[in-house]
């Protein structure tokens, strides 16, 4: 369905994103960050991640350690590492598409619980995608590197001339050639 999935799985599959959504704090949060974002400053939107703790955006880059932090249970910023704006506005913009989509999701809800199932329904579907992608990303390396390569190697054999045998047999063979040579002994 086109859900934008392209963020770190820990905050997809948390209980943060889903009061986030579902309380509204989710959309004052992106546009809080892109107020100060729109400044074009860098001091300035490190200044609003440090004064800001409580901000949604703020909590799921510490989340997914895009803002690293001293103890996970404080929450208190590392100012020893390296924070990157660049990634951070990226995460707002991933989850401002998100924010859409379950603003659309939930458009046709008129009740409070219509709105909460829809909203559950959004969750279920964007955390399957999530799941469905993942699972096919390593589907497509074990069929790579399990399939492939080995096929690839079999069919170098065939291609290049002299190279059908196999090089660990090979040496295998002149090993034991030169033991019952008396050369190793």
């Amino acid at each position: 369905k086109g859900f934008p999935i392209n963020m770190d799985a820990r905050i997809i599959e948390s209980k943060d994103l889903h009061n986030a959504l579902g309380s509204g704090t989710l959309k004052q949060s992106i546009n809080a960050v892109n107020e100060v974002s729109s400044m074009n400053s860098a001091n300035a939107m490190y200044k609003f991640i440090h004064e800001n703790p409580d901000n949604e955006i703020v909590k799921m880059a510490k989340k997914a350690d895009i803002i690293t932090v001293l103890d996970k249970k404080s929450g208190k910023i590392d100012t020893r590492a390296f924070l990157d704006i660049d990634e951070f506005k990226d995460l707002t913009g991933r989850l401002s598409k998100l924010s859409e989509a379950c603003d659309k999701a939930l458009s046709k809800a008129d009740t409070a619980d219509a709105k909460n199932k829809a909203l559950e329904q959004f969750l279920k579907e964007v955390k399957n995608a999530k799941r469905g992608a993942i699972f096919k990303n390593m589907g497509i390396c074990i069929s790579a590197l399990g399939i492939g390569v080995p096929l690839l190697m079999i069919a170098s054999r065939f291609i290049i001339p002299n190279n059908r045998e196999y090089k660990v047999k090979e040496a295998a063979a002149k090993e034991l050639a030169k033991q019952q040579n008396g050369i190793l002994a």
